[in-house]
């Protein structure tokens, strides 16, 4: 019997310390000044960091159409915790990511008044995404056009954005 007690202890002890590590969603917090900066929490690692041209809403063909990408940052080789990356600066690349997106160079400076898209990729937790713009020399989020796509004979469509098809962004105001 006393056995059996320290087994089931056991077992509740391990359950509870499991649980403590469950996933979490990222969010993200914008600060700065001209040049924003993205404050990563979550429990995911990063799989791609995209920011995306003033005319992503009205051209994108796919969800998070890369081809729509003014700057792409991308991992190296490990993807890394995006608690451990914590912040990123637009422009500024993370320890062990490179940038894809321009091939070459810096990314087009941001222009006061548009709204620029964000997705960040995670892996092991659900990823964020949403909308900022630069106000008075200070970035800062603001609501946007939500995209909706579906598929029809295989191929991306876009579609009536509805509460059900519709994502919430998870940037923090």
């Amino acid at each position: 019997m006393k056995r059996r007690a320290i087994f089931t202890a056991g077992m509740l002890v391990l359950l509870a310390l499991c649980s403590c590590q469950r996933e979490r969603r990222t969010t993200v917090e914008i600060t700065g000044q001209n040049v924003p900066e993205f404050h990563f929490r979550g429990s995911g690692t990063l799989a791609y960091f995209a920011v995306y041209s003033p005319t992503y809403p009205a051209d994108a063909r796919e969800p998070n159409d890369l081809s729509q990408a003014i700057w792409l940052v991308v991992p190296k080789q490990d993807r890394k915790p995006v608690e451990k990356i914590a912040t990123v600066r637009y422009g500024v690349l993370p320890d062990a990511y490179a940038q894809e997106k321009p091939s070459a160079g810096i990314p087009e400076p941001l222009v006061e008044g548009k709204k620029y898209y964000f997705h960040i990729d995670t892996r092991n937790a659900p990823g964020a995404s949403g909308y900022f713009e630069i106000r008075a020399g200070r970035a800062m989020a603001v609501e946007g056009e939500h995209v909706c796509f579906g598929t029809e004979n295989g191929k991306w469509v876009r579609k009536p954005c509805d509460a059900a098809n519709r994502s919430d962004s998870s940037a923090q105001r």
